[in-house]
């Protein structure tokens, strides 16, 4: 089956601009319609541009996209792959630090309300003086 590219862009929730650049760039290769000046996709180019969307996500740019599909670059996609694996674990540890921030927040602010009006208040630890 053939798409038109409003089909495409439709499906991959990308704007026409953006098919044409991957056309541009050598990640598709759409081909005209009989008679008509149209370009068609295939469901192979929609999977092509799906892949880029996603490898995008991962880090990489447009233009290095078609070079790193070439089978003689398995090993600078994995490299880049590698990389962006240890940012995200570098991003995962910070977020979950400041998760448990906040609700430790949320505790120590409940603490508050339900002793709001009492004499018994939660103690600080010594590391947080002057941050509280």
């Amino acid at each position: 089956m053939n798409y038109k590219i409003g089909e495409a862009s439709e499906l991959l929730g990308i704007s026409k601009e953006m098919i044409r650049y991957y056309e541009k760039c050598g990640v598709i290769h759409p081909v005209r319609a009989e008679g008509s000046q149209y370009r068609t996709y295939t469901i192979m180019d929609l999977f092509a541009m799906f892949e880029m969307l996603q490898r995008r996500e991962w880090g990489l740019g447009i233009k290095d996209l078609p070079e790193i599909m070439k089978e003689n670059s398995r090993t600078k996609m994995m490299d880049h792959l590698r990389s962006y694996s240890a940012q995200l674990e570098e991003e995962i540890a910070y977020k979950t630090l400041v998760h448990q921030r906040v609700n430790e927040l949320i505790d120590w602010t409940q603490s508050g309300e339900m002793n709001r009006g009492n004499f018994w208040v939660q103690t600080a630890p010594e590391s947080y003086a002057g941050i509280l």
